[in-house]
């Protein structure tokens, strides 16, 4: 007896049973089997056993995952591990369909019926761990079910609905009562800018009416630093706007002075950058580069949350249909306009985080009223020398 006790595989069943007996992610290691095909034995991933952990730390939690993230496998795994660490305990598994609720229920009496000996598992040991820092969430949760291409190939499916694809698969929870952006201003911008023919955004710009781009500034090109935007849009001669470009990504300096010089070059833009801190240095070298660059500098303080200027007042214009959003005739929008429209959508008021390309977005509409594009007289036909003519005045 003692030789068989010291043999390896036998002592790593001991072990798996005790730990499947202590921790349903254990348990589900121990127990669980893929669903079709040849049913091998499953490894529960990282945020499974996160989700796990969750669950018996907290008598009463709320777990929200994308689909397709096994949340039955987990429910019906947790529920079988309860049964057997509480035998008299009672159990129930409600939903607002019967169905949705009969099905981890399903699986948990096939298991029971069905399931014979549990033969040790042979790999590696599985520890819990929580998702690296990732502060953009660029890198897949679940990579071997749902990498890049993937996400990238579902999120291709919501280019008319970002909001609801970060909902989905970014776990953006979005209540439309609460939102500050409504979603019928969205698709009220998008028939709108179908009804004048704007379908997407453009890459050169020569056209009459006066162009703004605004410039959020993240400088670097590694995942710790903040992302730069750069949105363009044109006042119409109806005071709406139309935007033309959305750009947003990780650059270095000299990248995004060559940016700022690019867009005012296609665009003829008149620009404003935020210079928060240290930040004006790109505005230094973008001059340097370009002493006539028509660049005014942003400081962000209370006016970001000014009741009449902030950016909040940009949902306002939206409710008034003073924005055409480019779209295609089914109300797919380019990645650059669909993150805007999802920022929009997801805004909530400091302390929280303004996305970056919203923020660009208000920038560029301050420098359009800064030169009094918006205003009811326009401050480029003023006497006093204000608007446009001031933009020289640096």
């Amino acid at each position: 007896m003692s030789q068989r006790v010291q043999d390896p595989v036998v002592l790593s069943l001991v072990r798996r049973i005790a730990w499947a007996r202590l921790h349903p992610a254990g348990f589900f290691d121990f127990v669980v089997k893929s669903e079709f095909g040849d049913r091998t034995k499953l490894t529960a991933a990282a945020h499974q056993r996160v989700l796990f952990d969750f669950v018996i730390h907290h008598d009463r939690s709320v777990i929200r995952t994308p689909p397709g993230f096994s949340k039955t496998f987990c429910m019906a795994s947790l529920t079988m591990w309860l049964l057997g660490r509480y035998a008299t305990a009672r159990r129930a598994i409600t939903s607002a369909t019967r169905e949705q609720a009969a099905k981890p229920l399903g699986m948990v009496r096939d298991y029971i019926e069905q399931a014979a000996e549990f033969p040790a598992l042979r790999g590696e040991v599985y520890r819990l761990t929580c998702h690296g820092p990732d502060p953009t969430e660029a890198v897949p949760l679940w990579p071997a079910q749902f990498g890049q291409e993937r996400l990238e190939s579902i999120r291709t499916g919501f280019q008319h609905q970002p909001h609801v694809y970060a909902q989905l698969y970014r776990m953006r929870s979005f209540a439309a009562e609460g939102s500050r952006c409504k979603v019928e201003w969205i698709e009220a911008a998008k028939r709108a800018a179908m009804d004048a023919g704007v379908f997407g955004p453009v890459p050169v710009y020569r056209g009459p009416w006066v162009t703004f781009t605004g410039i959020d500034l993240g400088v670097g090109k590694t995942e710790q630093h903040d992302q730069t935007a750069l949105l363009t849009f044109a006042v119409r001669d109806d005071g709406r706007r139309v935007i033309l470009d959305a750009d947003i990504g990780r650059f270095s300096a000299p990248d995004i002075v060559r940016k700022i010089q690019d867009k005012h070059e296609r665009y003829g833009s008149f620009l404003r950058v935020e210079t928060n801190a240290a930040q004006d240095y790109i505005r230094q070298f973008a001059l340097n580069a370009n002493i006539a660059l028509p660049i005014r500098a942003h400081t962000t303080g209370s006016n970001k949350v000014d009741i009449r200027f902030g950016v909040e007042s940009l949902f306002l214009e939206l409710a008034n249909g003073a924005w055409l959003i480019p779209c295609g005739s089914c109300g797919g929008m380019d990645p650059g306009i669909a993150k805007w429209v999802e920022e929009c959508l997801s805004y909530r008021p400091p302390p929280a985080h303004t996305g970056d390309l919203l923020m660009a977005s208000w920038l560029a509409r301050e420098e359009a009223r800064a030169c009094g594009l918006g205003l009811t007289t326009p401050m480029y036909h003023r006497k006093d020398g204000g608007g446009l003519g001031g933009l020289m005045l640096r």
